[in-house]
């Protein structure tokens, strides 16, 4: 179930990641969604590092 979990919070990071690149590297983005991006960033890799044989979840960043 762990990864299970690991996995659909792996998809909705890359869900929030993808579209502000995009807007990054389109140079529209505006700065908060850059620096959501960084957040999001830092909490997939977080999310990376998590052992599923004894999970501790990081917590994803507040969207606006």
């Amino acid at each position: 179930q762990a990864e299970q979990k690991k996995s659909h919070l792996r998809i909705m990071a890359d869900d929030e990641i993808i579209w502000r690149q995009d807007a990054v590297d389109a140079e529209i983005a505006t700065a908060e969604e850059t620096a959501a991006l960084l957040e999001w960033k830092k909490y997939r890799v977080l999310l990376m590092r998590v052992d599923t044989a004894n999970p501790v979840w990081p917590t994803p960043p507040v969207t606006v």
